[in-house]
């Protein structure tokens, strides 16, 4: 996030989707962004610090259970995400289309994983 504040660059997928956000709204982020839109950055920032306090502050009991996940083998862990997922979805609307959706969204994914294609190309 350092890096797309302070110089621009996107270093990831989502950095590049706020890059985008930013330019919608008229703002360029670089060193500028500091000096023109610091009513959003200094704010952005603060609320980057006081999230990353509460999150240690709520996982650092839950510390050893997070890593007893680790045993957990991939196939039966990915099953459960794609349950939690799936209810996730269908919880939003109730619509079958919904649910073809997301599987064709995911197999498409893993065929892309597949054959190395980068799943958010930069």
């Amino acid at each position: 996030m350092g890096a797309l504040l302070a110089l621009g660059l996107p270093t990831s997928a989502t950095a590049a989707m706020m890059i985008a956000a930013f330019q919608q709204y008229g703002m360029q982020p670089g060193p500028l962004l500091f000096e023109r839109g610091a009513h959003l950055v200094w704010p952005l920032m603060a609320s980057f610090f006081l999230g990353l306090v509460i999150l240690l502050i709520i996982n650092l009991p839950f510390a050893a259970l997070w890593a007893k996940l680790l045993v957990i083998p991939r196939h039966y862990l990915y099953a459960g995400i794609t349950v939690v997922a799936m209810l996730g979805v269908y919880a939003i609307a109730s619509r079958i289309a919904d649910l073809w959706m997301a599987l064709i969204i995911g197999v498409v994914g893993l065929v892309m994983r597949h054959f190395s294609i980068p799943l958010a190309p930069c």
